[in-house]
């Protein structure tokens, strides 16, 4: 590992370890644990599972990440004693509008479908209390992105080097690495869709694309602004969606 910053894997590690801790109370409200197995034992599990795979993705980001220009810069700065002050206020200016003009979009676009039928049953799953939500969005703003954008999307934009043989990535190759990780991103949403309800073509197509729309946008603010910026982005969008937005809709189907 004299390759990697090994301050910088401690800390990304470490965050992606609490966002897996934050997101056991939702998970566990959606799907509850049954007696065979006890509550404690899952969740060692789930974070011991979770956190290797933070750990191969904090190390592929760290390791191949410089080579193509992204990384996690405020960061890397604040480790080496840098004041951040400036660029974290440009940070929040830029990410925070950023996610909640995405979850406006998705909220926009799952309505649309549902106009024509593509929807998820409202009685398919419970809603999990606005505390369990909240702290789930930190699995997505942490954890997630650090597996999707700083791991796969870094792998992708660096494998484009080796295709094209040129010294740095070229501005089409990222795109292309922002939309493969966006659709991976929306497919690995597949899986929660099928536990909810019968998942037909219809459904599968909305649920890759709504976590597309957010998957590009962070795909787009890591490589410009660095991985905070899009955990920033990320996190603001899951909180508008699933804590802000899921309220004012619960109200309003209630009236």
């Amino acid at each position: 590992m004299s390759r990697i910053d090994r301050a910088q894997f401690a800390v990304l590690v470490l965050a992606g370890l609490v966002g897996v801790l934050a997101v056991l109370p939702y998970l566990f409200a959606l799907v509850p644990p049954t007696g065979e197995v006890s509550l404690a034992v899952i969740a060692v599990a789930t974070v011991i599972q979770s956190g290797a795979l933070v750990a191969v993705a904090c190390l592929v980001g760290l390791y191949l990440g410089p080579k193509v220009g992204l990384g996690a810069p405020l960061l890397r700065a604040r480790l080496h004693g840098h004041a951040i002050g400036e660029q974290r206020r440009e940070t929040l200016r830029l990410a925070v509008p950023l996610g909640i003009a995405t979850a406006v979009a998705i909220v926009g676009l799952d309505i649309a479908f549902g106009a024509v039928g593509v929807s998820i049953p409202a009685d398919a799953v419970d809603q999990p209390a606005v505390w369990k939500r909240a702290l789930a969005s930190l699995y997505g703003g942490i954890t997630e992105e650090l597996l999707v954008r700083f791991g796969l999307m870094t792998l992708f934009v660096w494998l484009s080097t080796l295709v094209a043989g040129e010294d740095g990535p070229a501005d089409g190759a990222v795109w292309v690495a922002i939309f493969l990780t966006a659709i991976a991103f929306g497919a690995a949403h597949l899986g929660t869709l099928a536990s909810m309800t019968d998942p037909t073509p219809l459904l599968m197509v909305r649920t890759v694309l709504l976590n597309a729309i957010g998957g590009v946008v962070f795909g787009w603010l890591y490589w410009r602004r660095g991985i905070e910026s899009a955990m920033v982005a990320h996190f603001t969008a899951d909180l508008t969606l699933h804590v802000v937005a899921a309220e004012l809709l619960a109200v309003a189907g209630g009236v």
